[in-house]
């Protein structure tokens, strides 16, 4: 009597989504290591991008296809599995004297982890880097603030010219001024 084995390997590969991602609530280098982990990610979602429109003293956010204009106030949103996860703001004045980039990291909560900003601005001839860190209830973790030459990007003091931007404050996703159409069909 002859007997036959066979094994069976099963391989498989899958993405774990961002979502899945363990989001700490404190803890300024865990916050960063979560972040660091949605960047490595954003390639694989979902994207959406909203751009502002201003008519007198209001302005209204619009789902755009594609890049818009330059000289927009621009957010491009990160979405995986109907979860946002982070939402990058391009915000500028309207005579190109400084441009405000803003980066938000959401946990799967939908609580804000980590908020980079970076401001180039004319006035003071200044880059502005800053982290801000938070809590899962939205508590302050403080942050970093560097303030660079533009040209040189070494570090400065303000000059007195220096204007400050700094980015608005989004504690969760509902707070972005663009929650109603993300919740709309993705």
């Amino acid at each position: 009597m002859r007997r036959c084995s066979a094994v069976l390997i099963i391989t498989s590969c899958w993405v774990v989504p961002a979502g899945d991602i363990t989001a700490p609530c404190e803890g300024r280098a865990q916050i960063d290591a979560f972040a660091a982990r949605i960047s490595a990610r954003l390639k694989r979602m979902k994207i959406r991008t909203f751009a502002e429109a201003s008519y007198q003293e209001h302005s209204i956010w619009n789902e755009v296809e594609g890049r818009p204009d330059a000289g927009e106030t621009v957010a491009v949103v990160y979405v995986d599995r109907e979860t946002t996860i982070a939402a990058f703001f391009e915000i500028q004045s309207e005579s190109g004297d400084w441009v405000l980039f803003a980066d938000y990291y959401f946990r799967p909560n939908r609580s804000l982890a980590k908020r980079h900003e970076r401001l180039n601005t004319f006035y003071g001839n200044a880059s502005v880097i800053r982290e801000a860190y938070f809590g899962c209830h939205g508590e302050d973790f403080g942050g970093t603030t560097r303030h660079l030459d533009l040209s040189t990007q070494r570090p400065k003091a303000p000059d007195p010219e220096f204007i400050d931007e700094p980015a608005p404050l989004y504690k969760r996703v509902e707070d972005l001024p663009f929650s109603s159409a993300l919740r709309r069909a993705n």
